[in-house]
């Protein structure tokens, strides 16, 4: 039953945005039985295409919402419905764990915004497309771009981009050897003897998560470096610099970053993990292409080394008992200038404390939804 799946969803899934999603099931429960009036044992498989249109439409003509708003209302039912798809361990009403697959399969449940204003607009409704720039992942998406992370130059690139809100180009640039002060607890994202540009590199404070990272980079680029050379064969990377890709520096990651974007949203869709598999293949560049291309003009998102800028930019305002106010997050964004007196203030220990702290736990949150990691073993 369509009842039991929500609420097995909502009972045993850590949901960031918790109350959206109850609100989100309650409405849907709401046009069924109260609207819609079907029985209340109604199955998951009875919420095929023609009921999903039938709710697209009174969202929009009696409840007034936006096809944002409707697409996340949809995309609830559809992460329930995947949810209940999946052997999950549970707590019986008595305390003891069991496992719990309620369905063996399941109907799609389409969330695009476009066909989302595409049913609205042929019921002479006027809906339109979400504005691109509003939108920023959730916790959730995040983590799943990350699981969908197949090699270690790219996970190692997000968890820098993560820690630091920097751009693609300073993430490729970084070498922790020279940048990083372990005594002062800074990075200085600006390369010794660089000038700075319009597109300042700030002084930001180390987070726990990158000090945790670096020796266990250091440690393993260390080991790859002697295995090279016992098989005779060039080290030709460089210590301190943590991208590195079959061997070597891994240079420019904009590649890489499409292809996993491309298993991401590929995933996200529904597609199956074989069918993944053969579109990222390098002999199926062009259709991959064109597959995710097709993805966006149905409303889809694509992740890409901006967004995590973006991301943290956004969700450090709202970390629960953590205010990182205007200037701390212009300074680490480096929007703000700093002046003669504010290098006297960056050996403080309160400079950017507060913008760290919120940093580390916004990482805390995405990996409670991953399935790899984002901290390493040695981290406590």
């Amino acid at each position: 039953m369509l009842v039991s799946v929500l609420s097995h969803y909502l009972e045993n899934k850590r949901i960031v945005s918790e109350e959206h999603a109850r609100a989100a099931a309650k409405l849907v429960l709401h046009w069924l039985f109260e609207v819609k009036k079907v029985p209340k044992a109604v199955k998951v498989s009875a919420f095929r295409r023609d009921w999903q249109e039938e709710f697209v439409v009174w969202s929009a003509a009696e409840k007034g919402h936006s096809s944002a708003t409707i697409s996340r209302n949809l995309s609830v039912v559809s992460a329930a419905v995947k949810f209940a798809t999946k052997e999950q361990a549970v707590r019986d009403p008595d305390g003891n764990r069991r496992n719990v697959q309620l369905l063996s399969s399941a109907p799609q449940i389409r969330f695009e915004p476009r066909w989302i204003v595409e049913t609205a607009r042929e019921n002479n409704l006027a809906v339109d497309m979400p504005r691109r720039a509003d939108w920023v992942p959730t916790y959730e998406e995040v983590a799943s771009f990350i699981d969908a992370i197949r090699a270690e130059h790219v996970f190692r690139f997000v968890i820098l981009a993560l820690n630091t809100w920097a751009r693609r180009e300073t993430i490729e640039e970084l070498d922790l050897s020279k940048q990083v002060s372990l005594r002062n607890g800074l990075v200085d994202l600006n390369e010794p003897g660089r000038l700075q540009t319009h597109k300042r590199r700030p002084i930001i404070r180390l987070t726990d998560n990158l000090r945790a990272w670096m020796p266990a980079w250091e440690e393993a680029d260390k080991a790859l470096a002697k295995s090279l050379r016992e098989e005779g064969r060039p080290v030709e990377f460089k210590a301190g610099r943590p991208l590195i890709y079959r061997g070597q520096g891994a240079g420019v990651i904009k590649k890489a970053m499409q292809r996993t974007n491309a298993r991401w949203m590929l995933a996200e869709a529904g597609t199956d993990e074989k069918e993944i598999r053969r579109l990222t293949r390098k002999e199926n560049n062009k259709e991959l292409t064109a597959a995710v291309n097709q993805l966006v003009e149905a409303g889809g998102h694509r992740i890409t080394s901006r967004t995590f800028r973006s991301f943290m930019a956004t969700r450090v305002r709202m970390v629960p008992g953590i205010r990182v106010d205007r200037e701390q997050r212009q300074l680490w964004l480096g929007h703000l200038q700093q002046d003669t007196t504010a290098h006297y203030e960056i050996v403080d220990s309160e400079y950017l404390r507060e913008a760290a702290a919120a940093t580390d736990a916004i990482i805390r949150e995405i990996d409670r939804h991953c399935e790899r990691s984002l901290w390493p073993e040695t981290a406590s």
